[in-house]
């Protein structure tokens, strides 16, 4: 990897990151709406709505007001939400925490299931389990993850009672440390529920990713000389064959990791779990531009950092992109 790369990717981040902030910018004062109107109410004066339009520079040329939104992102200032009057930094932080822990779960479980799963389809390729497990997956592909976590929520905890429905947490519990509440039992407990909602749903791709890459490395000279030592099957299979398909993994699961932190939505709603995904909904519908703007940035900056982490994370682990990269 020569600095020649480091800086052209890089420089992509850059400007991939500006064209992001300026769209978001525009198209978010498109929404048809005063946020004015939403605040003080319809039947407030025309004083009172103009003092919150003076206030917040609403009435304000949009050049204006997209430079002056420019200038504080320098200084890491978002400002303030328009409904709430709290920092829009914290406003963030606080429900990109909340998604970041149901993420991660759902991310652990279906890459680590479905890269077993795939292993095992490939592996058996031609077989009834291949027909079977493919046809299932494709199944659970195309059920809709409000719908699955709906018939979760019927089972488990209707039904069963065994699990919580909705929230992060039980009535009860009065925990404010954001540790100490993610490593509760109490936690613990809402969490399963959403992770094997979002699972169900992810799990499939990185399923069938491996599977094509098994059948593809198969009959590679490799694995051949592996057997030739005397290994078993399922020996070649889980030394050889699942840690040469690893990379295509990588790359898909950056990619489902910056769709995750946003793309959540339903599964945030049919939980009521308070996370990023659920607040850019409910700052939409209010016109609060700066929470909306925030956290559309935050998600933005997110993506490109998590890409550019896999591009050198492969750069890393195969030579064949090492060299690549060096003739660039």
């Amino acid at each position: 990897m020569t600095p020649g790369y480091m800086l052209r990717r890089l420089g992509y981040v850059t400007l991939n990151l500006f064209v992001i902030v300026t769209i978001a910018f525009f198209l978010f004062r498109l929404i048809p709406g005063n946020p004015a109107d939403i605040m003080v109410g319809s039947l407030a004066s025309d004083e009172l709505r103009q003092t919150i339009i003076d206030r917040y520079g609403l009435d304000d040329p949009l050049p204006l007001q997209y430079l002056k939104y420019m200038r504080s992102l320098v200084t890491s200032d978002l400002g303030s939400s328009l409904m709430t009057n709290r920092p829009v930094n914290e406003v963030i932080f606080r429900s990109f925490s909340n998604t970041l822990v149901l993420v991660l779960g759902i991310f652990v479980v279906s890459f680590t299931v479905g890269g077993l799963v795939g292993a095992l389809l490939g592996w058996k390729r031609g077989t009834w389990v291949e027909r079977v497990g493919g046809a299932l997956e494709l199944l659970v592909r195309g059920a809709p993850t409000f719908f699955v976590g709906v018939i979760l929520i019927l089972i488990f905890s209707i039904n069963l009672d065994w699990l919580p429905s909705t929230g992060m947490r039980s009535g009860g519990f009065e925990e404010t440390n954001l540790f100490r509440i993610y490593t509760s039992a109490d936690f613990l407990r809402h969490l399963i529920l959403p992770v094997i909602t979002g699972s169900l749903y992810a799990h499939v791709v990185p399923a069938l990713i491996m599977r094509n890459t098994m059948i593809y490395l198969k009959h590679a000279d490799f694995l051949d000389l592996a057997r030739a030592k005397g290994l078993s099957e399922r020996a070649v299979m889980l030394r050889h064959g699942v840690r040469n398909a690893l990379m295509p993994l990588i790359a898909e699961g950056s990619q489902f990791l910056g769709w995750a932190v946003g793309g959540l939505v339903a599964i945030e709603f049919v939980f009521s779990w308070p996370g990023l995904g659920r607040e850019i909904v409910h700052a939409l519908d209010a016109r609060d531009y700066p929470v909306a703007q925030g956290a559309f940035l935050f998600i933005a900056v997110l993506v490109l950092v998590v890409y550019f982490a896999a591009d050198l994370l492969a750069s890393l682990l195969d030579p064949r992109v090492r060299r690549r990269s060096s003739t660039d």
